[in-house]
């Protein structure tokens, strides 16, 4: 079983499995996992209520795209003023994303949480007003919009086929 089409086809083709012994299951959400707990951490209080808040949550890793994001925040804050990002998750390079939002002149709208337990996520993702996904790799199923997606975000995600086999635009 792999959990996205385009990893089953590249099983199919790289190790020449007949098609009909691999099935293809994109991943979940645990709903019991993703039901609000209370309230969000202290690093994400200092948003202010009346700012849309856009979001990300996952390993902050530079597969995942996250300067693409900040670099994206910065631009939208130059004509738009009462919006806030929010990064939430730990990698190896955020203190080089919390660096560049201060070169980018950015930071005072940029709040990075670090690492929180997987079972406040959901009271996270509540805060966000848009979610985004900004990279994807080319095999896999990304349980974060999943994640958005049970709590009724909207996603602004890569167009790739894992993610296009799992989503409609629009």
């Amino acid at each position: 079983m792999t959990v996205s089409r385009a990893l089953k086809l590249y099983v199919i083709e790289e190790f020449g499995i007949d098609e009909r012994k691999i099935t293809s299951n994109p991943n979940g959400v645990n709903s019991e996992e993703m039901k609000l707990k209370g309230d969000v951490g202290l690093a994400a209080k200092s948003i202010d209520e009346s700012d849309e808040v856009v979001g990300f949550i996952g390993s902050i890793f530079k597969y995942h795209g996250i300067d693409v994001l900040i670099h994206a925040f910065a631009n939208l804050i130059a004509s738009v003023s009462n919006v806030q990002l929010l990064i939430v998750g730990d990698g190896e390079d955020l203190v080089e994303y919390v660096q560049l939002t201060n070169e980018l002149k950015c930071e005072h709208k940029v709040t990075f949480t670090g690492s929180v337990p997987h079972e406040e996520v959901a009271n996270y993702i509540d805060k966000m007003d848009v979610c985004v996904m900004p990279k994807s790799n080319w095999y896999g199923s990304p349980v974060k919009i999943f994640e958005y997606a049970f709590l009724d975000k909207p996603i602004i995600a890569p167009n790739v086929d894992p993610v296009v086999e799992v989503m409609t635009p629009g």
